[in-house]
């Protein structure tokens, strides 16, 4: 019979530190999202952690901003409709219809795969 604490393999502290890291992640990825204003809800953690064991940290951030990107333009796309009295190019048109947080995060996770098939 063991007395005292027990002490915590590495590989228990590594694991530890692992998700400690990855919840750090998570919060900065939801502060990034927020920071966008795009009025949509951030990913929860699930989405980070998938995203997190997919990719690395810069990676992710870089589909986050490309999504910004994008998002910035569908809303110039959705002003210029409004200036329009509500008509615009068909292209306007379709860009403006489908964007909302599904879209948003689907549009982030194509743009992280595209920079790990490029190798940057």
């Amino acid at each position: 019979m063991v007395h005292g604490p027990v002490a915590m393999s590495e590989k228990s502290k590594q694991l530890l530190a692992k998700l400690q890291q990855n919840k750090e992640e998570t919060e900065a990825i939801q502060a990034l999202w927020r920071s966008f204003g795009s009025g949509f809800t951030p990913p929860d953690y699930l989405q980070c952690s998938i995203w997190l064991q997919r990719h690395d940290l810069e990676t992710v951030i870089y589909g986050l901003s490309a999504m910004s990107s994008h998002m910035n333009r569908k809303r110039q796309a959705e002003e210029e409709l409004e200036e329009n009295s509500g008509y615009g190019s068909p292209e306007q048109v379709a860009l403006a219809a489908k964007w909302n947080r599904s879209n948003m995060m689907r549009y982030a996770s194509a743009c992280m795969l595209r920079r790990r098939e490029r190798g940057e």
